[in-house]
């Protein structure tokens, strides 16, 4: 006879505690596989974040060096050589145009 999970009666009447079934190592085999799932997937998401951190250094950097770029193609002196090389010199003569003088007028 049987009337509690775990527990059976001999037939002499003695109460005797029953061995763990298979469900326990299913259960057990479960958590473990479960275990071993989790800990791969931690281990790949770790993977990706170092990627993710390497190319923002990587981008961090090429920011850093256009930003000098930048700053290098932007400087007075820089321009003042782009224009010597394009065939612009410094005026020697200035003009300036009042009100009163006519421009592009047909004699």
């Amino acid at each position: 006879m049987k009337f509690s999970k775990g527990i059976k009666f001999s037939k002499k009447g003695t109460v005797k505690k029953s061995e763990p079934g298979n469900i326990h190592y299913i259960a057990l085999a479960a958590i473990a596989a479960v275990s071993v799932f989790f800990t791969i997937q931690t281990s790949a998401y770790g993977a990706t974040l170092a990627a993710l951190e390497r190319q923002a250094l990587d981008l961090t950097e090429e920011n850093e060096l256009l930003q000098s770029q930048i700053v290098q193609s932007s400087s007075l002196s820089s321009i003042n050589e782009m224009t010597e090389d394009l065939g612009f010199i410094k005026p020697t003569k200035v003009l300036y145009i009042t009100d009163e003088e006519t421009v592009a007028k047909v004699p």
